[in-house]
């Protein structure tokens, strides 16, 4: 089978399902995963997906193709990429491979990949596509974990809100993967938290999850208005990307949200 180098980007691995990316490429683009790993002297990794409807299936496949070539799995299951990062930051390893579209149309999928600690780009993965590798005799493990209740404390332990203060806050998540953690995440964290399209369904119902698109804020604004909360978060398919609300409607885009906790950070650390 041959892939389309198109879908092999600077920073992931992109493309429409199935034509593009499907179980088949998966399996080739595990191999080249495994022949990196052993670059890198990597035996275990952690896999997660997002909550496109083609993510379980291209997930299975990367479970049983990694697996075949001797790499033990830690599945992580429907996740954010943020919570994939996490577990990998967390594993022995580090290193972790995502089955996600991102902000991308839904009938997309792909993969964000780290391994030993560092992001790897599509680009490279291309290049080892065509190196042989065997199979191993013994296959690795294959264990299924929960992170999500080890990041909400993780989470926790270092936040703090003003107890005197209850924050209002209305968590739209497009349908996306967002949704099986920021409700209760905000929620832990002392917030009033409305939920706005927090189940988890990858036909996108009600708006596309990306909100970095002003179209894509309608529903939230509307709600934080109604509902007079202190703040709106959107997020996007994956849960990497947000976009802010204040409490009198007006948008923050991720790219000035981006820069306002930079200006933070080098209060605090100057010359960083």
């Amino acid at each position: 089978m041959e892939i389309a180098k198109s879908i092999f980007r600077e920073y992931d691995i992109r493309g429409v399902y199935p034509d593009q990316v499907n179980e088949n490429a998966i399996s080739l683009i595990a191999k080249a995963i495994a022949i990196k790993c052993d670059q890198e002297n990597v035996r275990e990794i952690c896999i997660g997906r997002d909550g496109r409807l083609s993510g379980e299936s291209l997930l299975k496949s990367l479970e049983k193709s990694l697996s075949c070539y001797g790499i033990n799995i830690q599945n992580i299951g429907l996740v954010t990429t943020p919570l994939l990062y996490y577990a990998a930051k967390k594993n022995k390893c580090k290193s972790g491979v995502m089955i996600t579209g991102s902000h991308n149309p839904k009938n997309y999928n792909g993969i964000k990949l780290i391994i030993n600690d560092k992001p790897v780009s599509g680009n490279e993965i291309y290049k080892l596509l065509d190196r042989n590798k065997d199979k191993s005799e013994v296959p690795g493990k294959i264990e299924f974990f929960d992170i999500k209740s080890n990041y909400i404390e993780e989470v926790k332990n270092n936040i703090q809100i003003d107890e005197n203060f209850r924050l209002k806050v209305v968590i739209d998540c497009g349908n996306g993967a967002a949704g099986c953690i920021a409700p209760k995440l905000f929620s832990e964290l002392g917030c009033e938290v409305i939920e706005l399209f927090t189940e988890v369904d990858g036909n996108f119902p009600n708006h596309h999850p990306d909100p970095g698109k002003l179209e894509n804020l309608q529903d939230l604004i509307a709600k934080v208005k109604l509902t007079k909360a202190d703040l709106g978060l959107a997020f996007d398919g994956d849960g990497d990307r947000v976009g802010l609300i204040t409490d009198k409607g007006d948008v923050i885009y991720p790219d000035k949200i981006l820069m306002m906790l930079c200006k933070e950070i080098l209060n605090k650390i100057k010359g960083l």
